[in-house]
Parts: structure tokens; C-alpha cells; sequence
């Protein structure tokens, strides 16, 4: 299933929707985005959510925990990242990473700046990179979840 409960604790949880990114897809100036469409239910009191987008385990996005919002039933929350690539294909190349829009329908969006320093370096373009999206609740708390209902990956050039 592609949610991450707040029941779950405060555990980091991928999605199980993920994208294979082909070997030496990412070069000079070449740049994707990736976005997660989810929906949100959360408690009177929700925690703090963080949400990361991830090149295998390294970090490349990382949002700032904070709190969605209180008493949400079913809400859309959309997340975007961009990725784009500094060097030709190689072995330890840097790759940028920054956020669009993040928050739940009905709420104000805000840019929210990437708490990863950027570029992130040491990233081997030269084999498939998985390309995924993971959740984490602040405290464990019951009535809070997160679900992904659509992933999409979009080249941009």
C-alpha cells in the first residue's frame, strides 16, 4: 500500500511507487521533475510531516517538518521536485534538487526551501538510479496518514 501511517510511529516509509531512472539519463543541464500527488488525513492535533525525494537512500529534497494541517479529511497535497544534472554521466557527479508548491488543498500553498545543501555530490549517473518519495510522521499519533495516489516523473528538456 502506498501510505505512511501516523499509527506507524515515526518511521521513515517509502512508497512503493518508484521510478528506475536509466544509466546516464542525467547529464549537463539535463533536468526532470518529480511529483507525488497525495492524500492527507490528519487528527485534531496533527504532528509534523516531512516529505523526501530520494536518488536510492541519498537525500536530494528534503521538505521542512512541519505541521499540514489540522482536522483534514481526504485532502490532495501535491509535491514536486526538480532534479538536474551538472556534468556529464560519471561516477561522482552533482546533482541540483529544489521544491515547487507544497501543502494540502484548501490551504495556502508555500515554496518551501529544500533542506538538503545543494548541489548533493557523489551521485553515479552512470547506472539506474531508484528515484523514490518516502513520508515521516513527527510523533506517532492515530488518524494521521498520507497515501500517494499518483507518481510521475516529467523530463523537462
Amino acid at each position: 500500500m502506498n501510505a505512511a501511517s501516523g499509527e506507524q510511529g515515526t518511521t521513515e516509509t517509502n512508497f512503493a511507487s518508484n521510478w528506475s531512472m536509466p544509466a546516464n539519463f542525467l547529464f549537463t543541464n539535463k533536468a526532470i521533475q518529480v511529483c507525488g500527488v497525495f492524500e492527507l488525513t490528519t487528527s485534531a492535533t496533527a504532528p509534523t510531516l516531512t516529505v523526501r525525494f530520494k536518488f536510492g537512500t541519498t537525500n536530494m529534497a528534503v521538505t521542512p517538518a512541519s505541521i499540514p494541517g489540522n482536522s483534514y479529511a481526504t485532502r490532495t497535497m501535491v509535491e514536486c521536485a526538480t532534479f538536474q544534472g551538472t556534468a556529464a554521466p560519471g561516477a561522482s557527479v552533482a546533482v541540483e534538487a529544489g521544491f515547487g508548491p507544497f501543502g494540502a488543498a484548501g490551504t495556502a500553498n508555500s515554496n518551501y526551501m529544500n533542506t538538503v545543501g545543494q548541489p548533493v555530490t557523489g551521485i553515479n549517473t552512470t547506472a539506474a538510479i531508484t528515484v523514490q518519495i518516502s513520508a515521516q510522521w513527527g510523533t506517532a499519533t492515530a488518524g494521521n496518514t498520507i497515501q500517494l495516489h499518483q507518481f510521475y516523473v516529467m523530463e523537462l528538456n
